[in-house]
């Protein structure tokens, strides 16, 4: 699973790879969770206006995938990185990705999530969560050099994605169109967490 060592796997009290969410090789990343694994396991989240990142090595063939809410933070840094946070997120991500030896550019990389199901007021326009969050994550692959395979993102509707690291397969399953874009008043934060949907 994750490289890091028990005590460096938290990351904003989440703990990137829960083992409680482990179940015949499967994790299921909650938003802001992140894990880096290997063949034999597969990691699966649902997204509404939340991106994820896929990473993946095909000749290591491991990868790993984000969750994260916000592009960033807003308010001041904390003591750990976190990884509802796309800049910290994908910072802990390309941290995996350092410790296998390999460049990151040996990598490729699919984006998906970004719906637009949430809006915040922000001065005299509206503010697109999920655009926000598509454009942290292609910014973030262009710097480091990472192809991208595959960008499943915007529109309206909510994403099932689940990656396998044996063979580097990302399936995107979109659901039911979501409500119009929540507006949130100034002063309140967003959380970005997509509402339920039916599967």
């Amino acid at each position: 699973m994750s490289n890091l060592p028990p005590e460096d796997r938290w990351a904003g009290g989440l703990l990137v790879d829960p083992p409680t969410a482990a179940e015949g090789g499967s994790l299921l990343l909650m938003p802001g969770a992140l894990s880096f694994v290997g063949a034999g396991w597969r990691l699966r989240t649902l997204l509404g206006s939340c991106v994820s990142v896929v990473v993946w090595h095909a000749r290591l063939r491991v990868g790993g995938m984000c969750h994260y809410l916000l592009a960033c933070r807003t308010g001041p840094p904390g003591d750990v990185p976190d990884g509802r946070f796309g800049d910290e997120a994908l910072e802990m991500l390309a941290q995996q990705m350092r410790c296998t030896g390999q460049a990151a550019s040996s990598f490729v990389a699919h984006v998906a999530g970004g719906a637009q199901c949430l809006s915040c007021v922000q001065g005299a326009g509206t503010l697109d969560i999920g655009a926000q969050n598509v454009a942290a994550a292609l910014a973030w692959c262009r710097a480091l050099g990472l192809p991208v395979q595959s960008c499943r993102t915007g529109g309206r509707a909510a994403r099932h994605l689940q990656f396998d690291p044996a063979s580097g397969q990302v399936q995107v399953r979109e659901t039911l169109p979501l409500p119009e874009p929540a507006a949130c008043q100034p002063g309140l934060r967003s959380t970005g967490v997509p509402p339920q949907v039916p599967a």
